[in-house]
């Protein structure tokens, strides 16, 4: 579209309903049409941001959010994602920016975008999640409705695509596979394998009851199945000409007299899953009956379920996200409350570590404590290291931590430019454990509490909620070691006050006088502490029966010369 054309329609709208919703709706009709493809959409799309930029009054948010909401509608319906719609909003906003400039606002324009920014981010995550649903429902209604009305896996399919939203969420993936069985009568079997930190594993299993199987399902090799997992179109495979058929894993356990056979299967129907560019995983479908193969109704069923099984994952991904922040929430509440009894550093750090291995079981962790007397960072707990016992030198990634004071997450240890002349922790990052990476300073103020290093098997468990999480966590930690080392602090000044005021008592007491009984007269002398006197003093009163009360008063500690005075009356 060239500037004049883009002109032109900017002028017909400026013409035409001063209701921004229609102008939009105008700028649809323009730009679109039932066979744009993505590519023309993105250039279509920025042609609308220019065109919108220019309409829009830059304090007006509600129609900025009217505007990304039809735009997401697009972008989902042509199978974009929410990373291709932030990347039109950064475009939308520099453009604002700049027309923004030229208005005379009392705001400034960079925080006008700034909260802009904020006000369209949440807006793009409540819109998207809705609508995401809402089109791919509508979507597969329409691809049924063109369907043959006769054909009873229609209704099956409808049945099944209700329920795979609760059956994905419950991991029940068996069942799914046993309804595909039901609709479609090509499938005899069928396997789903899951991407789990970066490899497949086996999650599900349906019609080889009578086959060989590995004793653990866990240890089948995967390796023949990766090779789809790069494709996002369905596959199908024959066993005919694969170079080994034993690659296909799965047989049919065949028994003829006494001796066992086995039957591979005549076709393989692969399915793989996504989630925009991100692997989730592949659903492989058995036929073993040779004169039997999967025909053009059911591919374009199956195609229809695979959109429904990417709709469903991905709001489970979203509900999923959401359990877990909550997890996340209630963890820290429970995590301050029992340490809240600790009484010494050595308990509360370990019972911070075996608390946090209960929420995440594959984090390795240690804690380091400072030292007051040494000025040192010196091993307090660890779980699950190979720390070696009495090490006190600290990796430079610990130090260049301390520096910046600031946490350091890390996900590849390879030519990682931060790691550049600095080794990592090795009690944390061994070969086989080595994924991500995270260093998180205990600081209080200014001072120094510690440190905690830890690691996970993968850079995927520490996204930005996990960092977050576990940074709060960091905190919880650290006021609660400071909480105790004060503690401690101030029972060692009382210990210390306590061993001065008994060693004051007793030169005290050694240095008042003292006297044997003789006949005919009887000292006893008390010692009893005065605390608003002043100066030295002593008298002498005499009592009933002839008794003589000596009184000598001593502040500054040199009370002799008074008992001598008093003794010579």
């Amino acid at each position: 579209m060239t500037s004049e054309t883009r002109l032109q329609i900017a002028s017909s709208l400026r013409n035409g309903a001063d209701d921004i919703s229609k102008k939009w709706a105008d700028v649809v009709m323009h730009l679109y049409d039932a066979d744009t493809s993505r590519e023309e959409l993105a250039r279509n799309s920025k042609v609308a941001i220019e065109i919108l930029s220019d309409l829009l009054n830059g304090e007006d948010f509600k129609s900025y959010s009217n505007f990304f909401r039809k735009l997401s509608l697009e972008w989902i319906t042509l199978g974009g994602t929410i990373d291709d719609l932030r990347s039109l909003k950064g475009e939308f906003l520099k453009l604002c920016e700049n027309r923004l400039s030229f208005l005379d606002a009392e705001d400034e324009p960079g925080e006008m975008i700034q909260e802009l920014d904020s006000f369209l981010e949440q807006e793009l995550w409540v819109n998207f999640a809705t609508d995401y649903l809402q089109i791919f429902e509508a979507q597969v209604n329409e691809n049924l409705s063109n369907l043959p009305d006769t054909n009873e896996s229609l209704k099956q399919l409808l049945d099944l695509s209700g329920q795979l939203g609760n059956l994905i969420e419950s991991g029940d993936w068996d069942r799914i596979l046993y309804l595909m069985r039901e609709i479609f009568i090509s499938i005899d079997s069928g396997v789903v394998f899951l991407n789990v930190h970066g490899k497949l594993q086996l999650k599900g299993v349906l019609g080889f009851e009578d086959f060989l199987l590995a004793k653990n399902l866990s240890d089948i090799d995967c390796s023949f199945y990766s090779q789809f997992s790069n494709r996002k179109e369905i596959k199908v495979v024959n066993s005919s000409n694969l170079d080994d058929p034993n690659d296909l894993v799965f047989f049919r356990r065949k028994m003829k007299g006494s001796q066992v056979e086995k039957e591979y299967p005549a076709q393989m129907l692969v399915l793989p899953l996504f989630s925009g560019d991100f692997k989730i995983g592949l659903i492989c479908l058995y036929g073993f009956n040779k004169s039997r193969f999967f025909c053009d109704d059911e591919l374009n069923l199956l195609n229809i379920l695979r959109s429904n099984l990417h709709n469903s994952l991905a709001w489970s991904k979203t509900i999923f996200n959401l359990r877990e922040n909550r997890k996340d929430n209630d963890f820290l509440i429970a995590l301050q409350k029992k340490l809240t009894g600790k009484n010494d550093t050595e308990s509360l750090s370990c019972a911070f570590l075996e608390s946090l291995k209960e929420h995440l079981s594959d984090i390795r962790s240690v804690i380091y404590l400072s030292d007051l007397d040494s000025g040192k960072l010196l091993p307090l707990a660890s779980l699950d290291t190979l720390l070696e016992p009495g090490k006190s030198e600290l990796s430079s990634l610990y130090i260049f931590a301390l520096e910046r004071n600031s946490p350091i997450f890390l996900g590849s240890l390879k030519d990682n430019p931060i790691l550049e002349g600095i080794l990592p922790p090795p009690e944390l990052v061994q070969p086989d454990y080595a994924g991500a990476l995270g260093i998180i300073p205990l600081t209080a103020g200014n001072e120094i509490v510690g440190i905690w290093g830890f690691s996970l098997p993968e850079f995927s468990e520490l996204d930005e909620d996990k960092r977050h999480f576990l940074t709060l966590a960091a905190n919880i930690l650290t006021y609660s070691l400071k909480d105790i080392l004060a503690i401690e602090q101030i029972k060692e000044q009382h210990e210390i006050r306590g061993r001065e005021i008994n060693l004051a008592a007793s030169l005290q007491q050694h240095l008042v006088p003292r006297y044997s009984r003789n006949n005919g007269y009887e000292i006893e002398i008390n010692l009893i502490a005065g605390g608003d006197l002043a100066g030295d003093f002593a008298f002498l009163e005499s009592s009933k029966d002839n008794d003589t009360v000596i009184a000598i008063g001593d502040v500054s500690g040199r009370g002799i010369a008074a008992g001598k005075t008093a003794g010579t009356h």
